[in-house]
C-alpha cells in the first residue's frame, strides 16, 4: 500500500476537490429517492477538462456506498440507446445477485438483454420506439430494488454526443420513474453549449479555484515536493482545469528531481501538451485525418479564438474538393473531439492553449 494514496484512491475512486458542493446536491438527491421524495435526473456539465467525468465516478461510488445499483455507460462510442441499455443491463446484474434463484430478476436480465440487442439492431438515429420499453423495464428493476430498500442509477457519460430527442427522451423517462416514487434516477455528463433539459437538474461545473487547485497538486505528492513558483505555475498553466491541473504535475514529478520548482513544470510542459492531446482529441494533431489536421492548423494560423468558419476554409483554399459540406463536417468533427468550440455566427475557438501549442509544434 502507498503511504500517501488517500482513501479514495485506495478505493479506487478519483481524487476530487472543489466539489463538494455538487456531490452533495447528488448525494442528497438519492438519498431523498430513497425517501419516496422524488428527485430530477442530474446532469453534469462544463467544458472539456473541467471534471465532469471524476465527478460522475465519485457519485457512482457513492451511491454503491449507500447500497444502490448503479449502472455504467457511454455515449462515446455508441448510440445513447446502447449505453442506457447497457448500464440497465449493469444494474439488473447487481440485483440478480442480491436475490439468487429469484425467477423475477432472472426473467428481467434476460428481457433487458433481449431489447437491448432488438434496440441496437432496430434502432435508426432519431427513432423513439426503444423508450417505451426502457422505461418499462426501468420500473420493473427499481420496483425489485425497492424491494430490498435500495435503488437504481444509471450513469451516463459524453451525452453530448446523444441527439437531442434521444436525451429528452430518456430523462423524461427516469424523471416520471422517480416522480412515481420508485427509486430510480439517471446521473449523466455531458460538454457544456446541448440544448438545456428542462426535466433534469443542471449541474455546471467551473474551473477550480486556487485554493482547490493546489489541493489537487498536493493529492498527487506531498507539499514538501513543491515549491511555491511550482504551485503558481501549474495553476498558470492549468486555469483550473483538473485534468490540466494532473498533466502538468505528473510530468513535472516523471521528471524525478524534488522539490519540484517552476523552470522543472516548464521543463515537463511538451510532454505534457502531448499527452494532454492525446487524451483529449484521441490522437496527436499530427494523426488526425488530414482534413481536420489541416482545418486545425488553419484555425490556429489565424489565431485561434472566434475564428469565422468561412474564414478558415478560405485559408485552405476550399474549392470544389474542399467545399461546404467538407470543411462543415471536418469542423463538427473537431467539435466533438474537444479540439474547438464553436459559437453563435459560425466562429470556432480553439479549446485549449495546449491544442495550439501541439499544431504549431509539429508543423
Amino acid at each position: 500500500m502507498n503511504d500517501r494514496e488517500s482513501p479514495a484512491q485506495r478505493r479506487g475512486e478519483p481524487v476530487l476537490v472543489g466539489r463538494e458542493r455538487e456531490l452533495d446536491t447528488i448525494v442528497g438527491g438519492l438519498v431523498q429517492l430513497g425517501r419516496r421524495q422524488g428527485a430530477k435526473p442530474v446532469v453534469v456539465e462544463g467544458a472539456p477538462g473541467v471534471g465532469k467525468t471524476a465527478l460522475l465516478q465519485t457519485s457512482a461510488v457513492r451511491a454503491a456506498d449507500l447500497g444502490w445499483a448503479v449502472g455504467h455507460g457511454s455515449v462515446r462510442s455508441q448510440r445513447l440507446c446502447s449505453a442506457a441499455y447497457g448500464a440497465l443491463a449493469d444494474s439488473v446484474a447487481q440485483l440478480v445477485a442480491w436475490r439468487p434463484g429469484s425467477r423475477e430478476a432472472a426473467s428481467l436480465a434476460d428481457e433487458v438483454e433481449r431489447q437491448a440487442a432488438a434496440s441496437a439492431r432496430e434502432a435508426a438515429p432519431g427513432d423513439e420506439g426503444w423508450s417505451g420499453p426502457f422505461t418499462d423495464l426501468l420500473a420493473a428493476a427499481a420496483q425489485l430494488a425497492d424491494d430490498h430498500h435500495r435503488g437504481i442509477v444509471l450513469c451516463l457519460d459524453d451525452l453530448q454526443l446523444a441527439s437531442g430527442d434521444e436525451l429528452a427522451e430518456i430523462i423524461e423517462a427516469a424523471g416520471s420513474i422517480s416522480e412515481a416514487g420508485f427509486p430510480a434516477t439517471l446521473l449523466g455528463a455531458r460538454r457544456a453549449g446541448g440544448a438545456a433539459c428542462a426535466a433534469a437538474e443542471g449541474l455546471v461545473l467551473q474551473p477550480l479555484d486556487a485554493e482547490a487547485t493546489t489541493a489537487l497538486v498536493v493529492s498527487l505528492a506531498p507539499r514538501e515536493a513543491w515549491t511555491d513558483g511550482a504551485l503558481a505555475r501549474i495553476a498558470e498553466l492549468a486555469g483550473g482545469y483538473p485534468m490540466l491541473v494532473r498533466a502538468y504535475a505528473g510530468a513535472a514529478l516523471r521528471r524525478g528531481r524534488t522539490p519540484v520548482d517552476a523552470s522543472e513544470v516548464d521543463a515537463g510542459r511538451a510532454d505534457a501538451d502531448r499527452a494532454l492531446c492525446a487524451e483529449l482529441l484521441g490522437a496527436e494533431p499530427a494523426q488526425l485525418p488530414g482534413p481536420q489536421r489541416r482545418m486545425l492548423q488553419s484555425i490556429v494560423g489565424l489565431g485561434g479564438h472566434q475564428v469565422p468558419v468561412a474564414e478558415a476554409a478560405r485559408d485552405l483554399g476550399a474549392s470544389r474538393s474542399f467545399g461546404p459540406p467538407t470543411y462543415l463536417a471536418d469542423v463538427d468533427a473537431l467539435v466533438e473531439r474537444g479540439a474547438v468550440v464553436r459559437s453563435a455566427g459560425d466562429l470556432v475557438s480553439i479549446t485549449f492553449p495546449f491544442v495550439a501549442r501541439a499544431v504549431i509544434d509539429q508543423r
